[in-house]
């Protein structure tokens, strides 16, 4: 007999929800440094297909991205696939925002100078 593995061996690190007004990202540890190109490409593709005018993602700026980072290490990589993924949200039209940051990941966003381009739900 074989055990049903755990559900949380199997969680994506990437995961995104359409909402009527938002888009909510969900990132997932770990995150390795070699995926980050990916996981990008994974939002962009998500948010460009389907409904265009869900979540703002017809262009017209005011699609908002609400991106749970709850449960990541506040590491470099951390760093790099936040502002990358803020970059192609952008670049869609969309605006990134943090929900629950830890208080290691807001002070490593402030050492780097990154609170304005990574700002934190409010």
């Amino acid at each position: 007999m074989s055990e049903e593995p755990a559900s949380d061996q199997f969680r994506s690190p990437l995961q995104v929800t359409r909402g009527a007004d938002s888009v909510v990202v969900t990132l997932n540890p770990p995150i390795v440094k070699n995926n980050v190109p990916d996981l990008c490409r994974r939002l962009h593709d998500t948010l460009t297909a389907g409904e265009r005018g869900v979540g703002g993602g017809d262009g017209s700026g005011d699609g908002r991205i609400l991106c749970d980072v709850s449960g990541l290490a506040a590491d470099f990589t951390t760093i790099e696939l936040l502002t990358r993924l803020a970059l192609t949200a952008k670049r869609l039209g969309h605006h990134l925002t943090l929900h629950e940051p830890s208080a290691k990941l807001r002070f490593l966003l402030l050492l780097t100078g990154l609170t304005e381009i990574l700002p934190e739900e409010t």
